[in-house]
């Protein structure tokens, strides 16, 4: 059970750093148009920043909860590895979502 645990942190993380490099790659280089498209799909990255900032309180709880778990009070090492799982997974959508916004290759397509 550990290993899949590890290996689903693994992939959440590798797919995290993927998608949110991308984003800043995208705004780097295309800043007004990547910008441009976020306000074009208004409700669509409301909606986005809205999971983002949830997944930022889970993950700051989490890490609320790894540092009690530091001072042994109680065990709640499961509890946080969940939540960070669950941040984790949280952010991977909002990038990936973000950066499918922000792409301008596809947007030129449609």
């Amino acid at each position: 059970m550990m290993l899949i645990v590890s290996g689903l942190v693994f992939i959440l993380t590798i797919l995290t750093m993927h998608f949110s490099l991308k984003m800043y790659l995208i705004v780097s280089k295309y800043k007004e148009a990547a910008l441009g498209l976020i306000f074009t799909h208004l409700k669509e990255s409301v909606l986005y920043f809205k999971i983002y900032a949830v997944s930022i309180s889970i993950l700051a709880i989490s890490r609320f909860l790894d540092v009690i778990n530091i001072y042994n009070l109680f065990s709640i090492a499961d509890i946080a590895t969940a939540m960070v799982l669950l941040s984790d997974f949280l952010l991977v959508i909002v990038f990936y979502k973000l950066s499918k916004i922000m792409d301008l290759e596809e947007e030129a397509e449609t």
